[in-house]
């Protein structure tokens, strides 16, 4: 939005945005006028008190990461204050990646270092199993259940053909098992920056049936409709350790749905964010 306080009428007032990194493509309106690619244009005259708004649409690499920052810049011909002539937004870049994603070739080069690799790299391997690990239930498993309630061994999550198969198979039938694996796939999101675990989502926008909402906002803290990710991925771990097999119906169950259900919309990119 380009805002003129005062007190004279600006005029021949010229609007430049480029092109962030990151975008491969971008499109914009305002002022009445539309274009592709750079915004680059010039309103006439610009009363005080009123504004020109511009809206700004990009179109992200499948390949971005870290954080996207756009500069908007504005000056006129008899500007006496130059100093509030420029606004800078940085935005987390949220570029999920699916269950099905971490199980083909693309995401086995990301997790192993080649499309035929073998073991995850050390540094996701770490990470999630190792002394430290987040995922990391104790010296023989992880938190991950399996379809029949056991648990992950560390020693087999460092083979990405059961890390391949853990994903494939994931099955609703025990739904621990079917958030360990949306969780996994979060996880790996978050190593390899495509997620911000810092970042809200809005309860909201997860479409959610009623219960499931309800499940959420009884357990977790909730501000200004939403949850963070950081608390969502805590409180499916402790789930997990406590609950690794919920099959039959209760309330364990239907929290361990609710949060499949917000890595599952992380995962697949969905617009659920603040």
């Amino acid at each position: 939005m380009v805002s003129n306080a005062g007190p004279s009428t600006a005029t021949a007032v010229a609007v430049s945005d480029p092109v962030p990194a990151g975008v491969t493509a971008v499109s914009w309106s305002g002022n009445g006028s539309t274009g592709t690619g750079r915004l680059n244009t010039t309103i006439n005259s610009l009363l005080p008190g009123t504004s020109v708004t511009f809206t700004y649409t990009v179109t992200l690499s499948a390949t971005a990461l870290g954080s996207l920052t756009n500069v908007a810049t504005v000056s006129a011909l008899n500007d006496t204050d130059p100093n509030n002539n420029s606004a800078t937004d940085v935005d987390a870049i949220q570029n999920g990646k699916t269950l099905g994603y971490y199980s083909n070739k693309n995401g086995q080069t990301d997790l192993t270092g080649s499309s035929t690799g073998t073991t995850l790299k050390s540094k996701i391997y770490d990470a999630l199993f190792g002394t430290l690990g987040v995922l990391k239930k104790d010296s023989t498993y992880s938190v991950l259940a399996k379809a029949d309630g056991s648990y992950l061994s560390l020693a087999d999550a460092r083979s990405y053909s059961t890390i391949q198969s853990f994903l494939l198979n994931a099955s609703a039938t025990n739904m621990a098992n079917m958030l360990s694996a949306q969780l996994l796939a979060t996880e790996f999101n978050i190593l390899l920056g495509r997620i911000d675990p810092n970042l809200s989502v809005k309860i909201s926008a997860l479409g959610l049936a009623s219960s499931l909402q309800t499940s959420l906002t009884s357990r977790l803290t909730v501000t200004n409709g939403g949850i963070t990710i950081q608390s969502a991925i805590d409180a499916a771990i402790v789930q997990l350790k406590a609950n690794p097999t919920t099959v039959t119906s209760s309330s364990n169950r239907t929290f361990q749905e609710a949060l499949k259900n917000i890595f599952d919309a992380l995962n697949n990119n969905k617009n659920v964010f603040f």
